[in-house]
C-alpha cells in the first residue's frame, strides 16, 4: 500500500492513487492500492476479479447493459454468440491521393490518430497519417463514408495540420474539457530525435487544426503507445507499449503498461514505477500455422462505450518475408478500466488473405475506437496493400467496418423458449428498453423481487410481446407501462426469448430511451459524451395483427379489440422546452386495412367552419401521418386530419416537393369530440400500400412512418399580428390573425426550425402477431 506521503506526491504529479476502496458506478469496488501493484502478467487468459466475485447488487443507471460476459447473468438457458464487424462495400474510404501523402509509401491511414463526430459543428472528423511517418492530416465528412480533405492555412494548400515526423498518435475530442483552448488533445510519439530516444509530446487545440505544444520530451517505452480517457473515473490512461518476458517466455514480447492520471498534460511525466505491466496476449491467441511464432499485442485502443470500456486489440502473429504484418483486430471488455475479459479471440476486424487487397496487412484501429451512427457502430481501421515479395507496407489506406449497435455479443434462443435471469439490480429510471431481434419469434420480460418472486403487474403474461428487430425497443406491460413503482428497489429481470437474439437492456429515465451511457467517439444526434437524447430513427411502434377483427369507422375507436393495441404517448415538443400536451396514438391491422386513431388533449381547438379546399387544413389543429418507402424520403405519402375528421392528403419527395392534388387511395377518416380534446380515427387499405410499392404488409413487415401533431392556439392578446403563410409553403393565407403555431413529433428530428419533412423525423411501424 502507498504511504500517505507517496500518495500526495502522486496526486501532485497528476497521477491517481487511493488508499481506501472506491465503489464504481456499477457496484464494483476497486482494491487498494490502485492501480493494483500485485498484478502479474501470465499467458493464461485474463481473469477479471469482478467476474469471479460480482457485486451483490448491481446499479444499472449508466448505459446499456451488455451480455459480453456473465457479470449481469445469474441464470440462463440462452446461448451466447459473438459477432464480427462487417467491411463496408465502399472501402477503402480514404486513399493517399495528394502529393504530400506520397512520402516513402503512399499513406492516408489512421494509426490510432482519431475519428470523431463533433456535435459542435455536426461533422465527422478524421486525423490520419499523411505520407508514411511524415505528418498528421485532417479530413471531414457529412456521412462518415465520403470524406473531404480541406485546404487549410497550417500548410497552405494542403490538409496537413502537423508537419513534423510522427509514428503512433492519438487525437481525443474532450467534451468534458472546460477550457475551449484544450477541447482537442493530441498525444504524439516521435522517434526522430537525433539519437535522444523516442519521446511523447502533448498538444492542445481549440479547433483540431491549430495545435499548441503543452508537454514535450517525455520518454516513452514503445512506438505504438496510445492514450485514452476513462470517464467513469475521470482519469486519463497512458497505454504504453513495452517489451516484457512473462509466463515462462524466453524472449520479451510486445505488451502494455498502464499509467493513469487526472490531468492529461502532467500525466505525460509518468515513470515506470507509476506504470505497471498491464496486458498482453494469452495462450488462446492463435498462431499462424505457416509462421508458428508467439503472437504479440501490437496495439490497444480503448474507449468508454455505454457501460464499459471497449478495447480493440491489434494482434501481431509474426512477420512473413513476402507480405506486410498480417495483424488483425480482436476485442476485449473491461468493467473497472484495468482488468480485461477477452471472451473471444477470433478476429473482430480480420486481415485479408488475398494479395493486392487494400487490407492485406497490418490492420490498426483508430483513436476513439468507434462511432454510433444510427443503428450501427462505425469502426475506422487502416490496412496496407503490401509490396509483393517483401514485408513492405505499400499503399496504406483507411477503411470502414460496421456492427449492429451493441452487437458484440447476443444471447440467442431457438424455437424452444429460453430464459435469462439477471443478478439483483437497482435503477432510478422508469422505462425498460431492449436491443433485440425477435422478428421471427417473441420476447417477453417479467420483473422479480429480491427473493425471485414475480412482481405484479410486471408478469410475463401481462408483458406486451415484442416481435421486432430493433436496437431500441420499449418494453411495456398492459396495465402499467413503466417501472416508476420499482425505483430504488432490488429486482431481477427475467427475459423470455423464443427464436431471437437479445443484445442489451437498460432502464431509461425518459420515454426516448436515452441510456445515459457513453457513446465512444460520438455520432449524429448526440450532444455530448453520453446518450442523453435517446433515439430518433430507432423509435418504433408495434402494430398488432388482428385478422378478421370487427371494426367500425366512427371516430371513437371504442370496439373491445382496440384494447389489444399498444398505446404510444411519446410525442414531444422538439422545438420548445416544455411538456407537450398528451397525444395517444394506436394502430391495428385486420388483414385488409391499416387502422389508426389519435386521442388528443386540446383545450383550445382551432378549426375552420368552412374550408375552401382541403389545403385550408394547414391553418387548423390536426394530426399527421407520413409513410416513406425508403430511409431518405425519396418517396413518401402523407395525410393530415383535423378535429372533425377532414383529411388533407398528398405525396411528396425530398425536400418538400409536394403533390397536393394526389389522393391516398381508399383513405377514410372520422373525427369526434372527447372531454378536453378530440379523437380521429381512420383506415387505409393494405392494397393501397402495395400499389405504392411498399413491401407486403403482414406479421414481420416493417415500414418507415412519422407521427406528428400541429397544435394551434387562438391569438387573444389583442395585438396586431401579421398574416403568415403556412409551414407547407403552399402560398395561401387566411383572413384575420393566424393562430399561434406549435409543433409536436413522435421523433425529434434535430432540426433547428420546425420541420417534419426530413428523414430524421421518421420512426418505424412493426407489424406483429
Amino acid at each position: 500500500m502507498l504511504c500517505p506521503l507517496a500518495a500526495l506526491l502522486w496526486a501532485a504529479l497528476g497521477f491517481s492513487a487511493h488508499l481506501q476502496a472506491v465503489a464504481l458506478y456499477n457496484g464494483i469496488e476497486l482494491p487498494t492500492p490502485w492501480p493494483p501493484k500485485d498484478h502479474v502478467l501470465t499467458l493464461e487468459p485474463p481473469a477479471a476479479p469482478y467476474l469471479a466475485s460480482p457485486p451483490a447488487v448491481i446499479p444499472i443507471d449508466v448505459g446499456r447493459q451488455f451480455f459480453v460476459d456473465d457479470f449481469l447473468i445469474e441464470q440462463t438457458t440462452l446461448k451466447r454468440r459473438f459477432h464480427a464487424a462487417e467491411y463496408s462495400t465502399e472501402n477503402p474510404i480514404l486513399r493517399p491521393d495528394k502529393p504530400w501523402e506520397q512520402a516513402r509509401y503512399p499513406t492516408a491511414m489512421v494509426f490510432s490518430d482519431g475519428v470523431w463526430y463533433d456535435p459542435g459543428d455536426k461533422q465527422f472528423k478524421m486525423w490520419y497519417m499523411g505520407g508514411y511517418g511524415a505528418s498528421i492530416c485532417y479530413a471531414t465528412s457529412k456521412d462518415g463514408i465520403h470524406w473531404e480533405k480541406p485546404e487549410l492555412d497550417v500548410n497552405p494548400g494542403s490538409n496537413v495540420v502537423f508537419a513534423k515526423s510522427r509514428d503512433s498518435t492519438t487525437v481525443w475530442l474532450d467534451l468534458e474539457e472546460k477550457d475551449p483552448e484544450r477541447r482537442y488533445k493530441l498525444f504524439r510519439y516521435d522517434n526522430a530525435t537525433g539519437g535522444k530516444g523516442p519521446v511523447q509530446t502533448v498538444h492542445v487545440s481549440r479547433d483540431g487544426i491549430h495545435w499548441k505544444e503543452v508537454a514535450g520530451a517525455k520518454r516513452v517505452s514503445g512506438d505504438r503507445s496510445t492514450v485514452f480517457y476513462n470517464p467513469f473515473r475521470k482519469v486519463w490512461v497512458y497505454n504504453l507499449r513495452d517489451m516484457a518476458a512473462f509466463g515462462g517466455l524466453k524472449e520479451a514480447i510486445r505488451s502494455r503498461r498502464y499509467a493513469e492520471c487526472a490531468d492529461a498534460v502532467t500525466g505525460a511525466g509518468w515513470t515506470e514505477e507509476q506504470a505497471p505491466l498491464w496486458i498482453s496476449v494469452d495462450k488462446l491467441d492463435p498462431r499462424r500455422p505457416e509462421l508458428n511464432v508467439q503472437p504479440q499485442l501490437y496495439n490497444l485502443d480503448c474507449v468508454a462505450y455505454e457501460s464499459l470500456i471497449l478495447g480493440l486489440f491489434s494482434i501481431w502473429p509474426g512477420q512473413p518475408t513476402n507480405r506486410p504484418k498480417p495483424n488483425y483486430i480482436a476485442v476485449g471488455f473491461s468493467r473497472d478500466g484495468f482488468h480485461w475479459d477477452r471472451p473471444t479471440h477470433e478476429p473482430f476486424v480480420p486481415v485479408s488473405e488475398r494479395k493486392g487487397d487494400w487490407n492485406w496487412g497490418n490492420m490498426q484501429s483508430a483513436g476513439g475506437c468507434c462511432l454510433v451512427v444510427g443503428d450501427r457502430l462505425y469502426f475506422y481501421v487502416s490496412g496496407r496493400a503490401g509490396v509483393e515479395g517483401s514485408g513492405g507496407s505499400g499503399d496504406c489506406c483507411t477503411g470502414l467496418a460496421t456492427l449492429r449497435r451493441d452487437g458484440f455479443a447476443s444471447m440467442d434462443a431457438d424455437a424452444t423458449e429460453g430464459t435469462l435471469t439477471t443478478r439483483p439490480v437497482t435503477f432510478q429510471g422508469k422505462h425498460l428498453f431492449v436491443n433485440a431481434d425477435a422478428k421471427e419469434g417473441e420476447l417477453r420480460v417479467e420483473v422479480l423481487d429480491r427473493d425471485g418472486r414475480t412482481i405484479t403487474p410486471f408478469t410475463r403474461e401481462n408483458c406486451v410481446a415484442i416481435h421486432a428487430d430493433n436496437t431500441r425497443c420499449a418494453v411495456t406491460w398492459r396495465t402499467d407501462s413503466d417501472l416508476s413503482s420499482l425505483v430504488g428497489q432490488v429486482v431481477r429481470f427475467r427475459f423470455h426469448l423464443q427464436s431471437g437474439r437479445l443484445y442489451s437492456f437498460w432502464v431509461s429515465p425518459e420515454r426516448t430511451g436515452a441510456s445515459h451511457g457513453y457513446v465512444a467517439a460520438g455520432g449524429p444526434g448526440f450532444t455530448g459524451p453520453t446518450d442523453t437524447v435517446g433515439g430518433s430513427s430507432g423509435q418504433t411502434y408495434q402494430v398488432r395483427w388482428v385478422p378478421g377483427a370487427k371494426l367500425t369507422l366512427d371516430g371513437k375507436a371504442s370496439e373491445p379489440v382496440w384494447k389489444e393495441a399498444a398505446v404510444e404517448k411519446r410525442l414531444v415538443f422538439p422545438w420548445k422546452n416544455a411538456p407537450a400536451p398528451e397525444t395517444e396514438f394506436r394502430a391495428l391491422c385486420d388483414g385488409t386495412n391499416f387502422w389508426f386513431t389519435f386521442r388528443v388533449q386540446d383545450s383550445d381547438i382551432v378549426v375552420l367552419d368552412r374550408l375552401r379546399d382541403e389545403e385550408d387544413e394547414v391553418f387548423e389543429d390536426r394530426v399527421e401521418v407520413y409513410f416513406s418507402r425508403d430511409d431518405e424520403m425519396k418517396n413518401y405519402y402523407c395525410f393530415e386530419v383535423d378535429s372533425r375528421g377532414r383529411a388533407f392528403d398528398y405525396r411528396a419527395s425530398y425536400y418538400r416537393h409536394l403533390d397536393t392534388k394526389w389522393n391516398f387511395e381508399g383513405l377514410k377518416t372520422k373525427g369526434s369530440p372527447v372531454p378536453g380534446g378530440y379523437e380521429v380515427e381512420g383506415r387505409v387499405p393494405l392494397k393501397s400500400f402495395a400499389a405504392l410499392g411498399f413491401p407486403a404488409i403482414g406479421p414481420g413487415a416493417r415500414i418507415r412512418c412519422g407521427l406528428y401533431r400541429a397544435e394551434f392556439s387562438h391569438e387573444r392578446s389583442g395585438r396586431r399580428v401579421e398574416q403568415k403563410e403556412s409551414l407547407h409553403n403552399l402560398g395561401r393565407k387566411i383572413k384575420g390573425p393566424p393562430p399561434i403555431e406549435e409543433w409536436i413529433s413522435w421523433v425529434d428530428p434535430g432540426t433547428k426550425e420546425p420541420d417534419f419533412h426530413v428523414p430524421a423525423s421518421l420512426g418505424w411501424l412493426d407489424f406483429v402477431r
